[in-house]
């Protein structure tokens, strides 16, 4: 297996140099440049002249991406353009930020959709399997913002029950928390319940039933762990996507996570931050993937038997 797991570690580094690249290319294209935002509309042409030339900003975008990919080797993620602060220390301080929303959310969604797509799996045709699947249809296809600013409305400005933004104790927490973990829910509990049914109707979960293995016993030991597949790969995905893509829900709960960095940089032409937070994010997506690949070994004793072939 540790061919697989250096396999997968050696395919980072295209995807590395091709997202880097993209995003010098694409900052490129955006009109001003970090000397507008630093200095601002009172900077005389002198003043942005100097500025640009100091931070290599006149440039072309190949020989600016050439030297920051070779910093980059030097473990040099570059300074902020904006802050003058050091962009990897700058993301380490965000991170710990964002992983607590993802994982918050994505707890909370296993949670509630695996019991709701089992339920459903057993009770497939019935009024509650169709009421719940409808639930989760609504989830699965409501904005991000749009819940967020209802949950504010309703629970932050009316109710008083919990702060509209920001980030500090527990209460801050649960609306953005639970914001995220709505649409992660939806796909999740469909997800369940079709790899249930298919598992459901497998000749030894019949066997077993006609041995005498209990209903729960049968559902629970040997439909779930072998439906866990491609629960496991929606679990990895939604969480990957909640590291590297909650930034609406940081955005309208004004949480300080990497995504409102992403953004704020993006605004404000921090080439350095958005480059360097985005591989940064990207490599711990990928990890995170090659985590949930790995799990599958545990999972299906098939898959483990397939990596030791390749060795």
């Amino acid at each position: 297996m540790y061919r697989y797991f250096l396999k997968r570690l050696f395919w980072l580094i295209p995807v590395m140099l091709g997202v880097s690249i993209f995003i010098f290319i694409i900052m490129d294209f955006f009109p001003g440049d970090a000397a507008d935002t630093v200095l601002g509309e009172a900077a005389s042409q002198e003043q942005l002249e100097e500025y640009r030339e100091a931070h290599g900003l006149n440039d072309p975008v190949m020989v600016r991406y050439v030297r920051y990919m070779a910093n980059l080797l030097k473990g040099d993620m570059g300074i902020s353009y904006v802050t003058g602060r050091d962009v990897f220390k700058t993301y380490m301080q965000r991170l710990p930020n964002t992983l607590l929303l993802a994982f918050s959310g994505m707890t909370l969604a296993i949670l509630f959709s695996i019991p709701i797509g089992i339920i459903t799996a057993l009770k497939r045709g019935t009024v509650l399997d169709g009421t719940l699947m409808i639930i989760s249809l609504l989830g699965l296809s409501m904005p991000l913002f749009w819940l967020g600013l209802l949950l504010i409305i309703g629970f932050s400005l009316n109710l008083g029950w919990f702060p509209t933004g920001g980030s500090g104790d527990l209460k801050h927490l649960v609306l953005p928390a639970v914001t995220l973990a709505v649409a992660k829910m939806a796909m999740l509990a469909r997800t369940t319940r079709s790899s249930m049914l298919e598992v459901l109707n497998e000749d030894y979960i019949r066997t077993a039933r006609a041995k005498g293995v209990s209903k729960r016993k049968a559902t629970l030991k040997h439909a779930l762990r072998n439906a866990l597949i491609p629960i496991i790969t929606v679990i990895g995905i939604e969480l990957g996507s909640s590291l590297g893509g909650s930034v609406l829900c940081e955005t309208v709960f004004s949480w300080p996570g990497v995504g409102r960095l992403i953004m704020d940089s993006i605004s404000k032409r921090d080439i350095p931050m958005v480059t360097g937070s985005l591989i940064l994010t990207t490599m711990l997506v990928a990890f995170l993937l090659l985590v949930v690949d790995i799990i599958y070994a545990f999972v299906d004793p098939r898959i483990k038997a397939q990596y030791q072939r390749k060795k």
